[in-house]
């Protein structure tokens, strides 16, 4: 048995959904190797997620790589790998939104060409009027971890993951403007997921359950490629001459 690695006796059917939800995503086009997470509650109450550098070992995840933890973060099982970076951000989406069973953060590109721009996608087409537009939370997690670093404030760092506190931080501080924006639209939960991009980062989708998540995420990017792309055939009908020589 490899040194740190613990024997897993519970959860197989679950491991094998997240291990399968990678290969969906990675299908899709969601998932590549810049970063991203999956995460999903448990019928018993725990939380299990996928680990930290999954990305850049190109999503070769095995079942027994995911970590499960308790609500709180502290390990139930794990293998050789701590959580991923936004094991805080999911765990606080969870608590936060009792009828969310699974959460999705990709770096989609559509949605991130959005968060790249600090501004909300808009529904471009009728399919998608009822998520309505997907907020983005602006922060600056560069300068964020920086301001942590010189002055330190009292921040949750779940046991599950490494033992970094100013990227809880960055976790702790989205999440809870997420749940600020987005607490008076929970009743959604019950026919599709809920979504919000940060700046500059990507895309985070939560849902009642991982298929549901996966079909949401696919759904948004649909439609933040159908939104740029009628931006810029709108921009060019306005003025057809604007790339001719004067």
């Amino acid at each position: 048995m490899t040194e740190g690695k613990q024997v897993k006796t519970n959860y197989q059917n679950e491991r094998e959904l997240v291990v399968q939800t990678i290969d969906d995503l990675i299908h899709h086009g969601h998932l590549e190797c810049n970063g991203g997470a999956v995460a999903l509650r448990l019928a018993d109450g725990n939380m299990m997620m996928t680990p930290t550098g999954a990305a850049v070992r190109r999503w070769r995840t095995e079942p027994e790589d995911l970590i499960v933890m308790t609500m709180q973060g502290d390990v139930v099982e794990r293998g050789q790998y701590t959580s991923a970076a936004s094991t805080l951000q999911c765990l606080m989406l969870l608590r936060a939104f009792p009828d969310a069973n699974a959460i999705v953060h990709s770096h989609s590109p559509w949605s991130l060409t959005y968060a790249a721009l600090g501004v909300s996608i808009p529904s471009a087409i009728t399919s998608f009027d009822r998520y309505g537009d997907v907020p983005c939370i602006r922060c600056d997690d560069q300068e964020l971890k920086r301001r942590f670093k010189e002055q330190p404030w009292p921040v949750e760092m779940p046991a599950a993951m490494l033992p970094r506190p100013e990227v809880a931080a960055v976790g702790e501080w989205v999440a809870s403007k997420a749940v600020d924006v987005l607490a008076s639209r929970t009743d959604e939960l019950t026919a599709h997921g809920l979504a919000f991009t940060m700046y500059r980062h990507g895309i985070v989708v939560f849902a009642k359950s991982l298929e549901r998540a996966v079909q949401d995420l696919t759904a948004i990017e649909a439609n933040a490629r159908i939104a740029q792309q009628s931006s810029v055939l709108r921009t060019a009908i306005a003025d057809p001459g604007s790339d001719n020589p004067s």
